[in-house]
């Protein structure tokens, strides 16, 4: 739902239902995915700058993880967990401006930030490397709590160039005790990107 305020300012919310099966050969105590995630904020937009603010709550019944390579698992791999209650809520922004620096060049900047924050709401038990042993309020792992980019450019009719830095924040590896990842985390890292055409 959108709602203008003025020829600029606008208000939005929104609600979507997610539902992921379990797949055809998967054990009967696997449940499907299915959350229902919620958004609420503003836009604005006067031609030369947008801003987007934007809270959100994803409220997950079950969170389901798969066994792949890249999560640990050799010998199982697409074997299917249960991952019971989960909350993920944050705030999203993002902001475009372009400056008229000639007649025919153009100058833009943008930024982004995401604040999230996921956590477990049950107790339990899982050989899923990515879990271990999970106590409600343990970090779903993966989930960086800070997330951001700026871009800055310079374009004209001929050309263009653009510097992007990209920041993600620390990560855990895995959510609970009792694992091979158990207190391991994945540093905070930030990547520099400068591109032309």
């Amino acid at each position: 739902v959108h709602y203008q305020l003025t020829s600029a300012l606008g208000l939005l919310a929104g609600v979507h239902k997610g539902f992921v099966p379990t797949g055809p050969g998967v054990d009967e105590s696997i449940e499907p995915e299915e959350s229902t995630g919620y958004e609420a904020g503003f836009r604005y937009d006067d031609q030369s700058t947008q801003l987007d603010l934007i809270g959100f709550f994803n409220d997950y019944s079950n969170l389901k993880g798969v066994c792949t390579f890249s999560s640990g698992c050799i010998a199982a791999t697409g074997e299917a967990f249960n991952g019971g209650e989960v909350e993920v809520f944050g705030l999203e922004a993002m902001l475009r401006h372009e400056w008229a620096l000639k007649p025919d060049w153009r100058g833009p900047l943008g930024m982004t930030y995401t604040y999230t924050q996921a956590e477990f709401q049950t107790d339990f038990e899982s050989s899923f490397p990515l879990w271990g042993d999970v106590r409600a309020g343990d970090e779903v792992p993966y989930m960086p709590s800070h997330r951001g980019s700026a871009t800055l450019g310079l374009s004209t009719p001929n050309w263009d160039v653009t510097l992007r830095a990209s920041y993600v924040g620390t990560q855990q590896e895995q959510a609970g005790q009792g694992g091979p990842l158990a207190n391991a985390e994945v540093e905070p890292y930030t990547v520099l990107d400068l591109s032309g055409n």
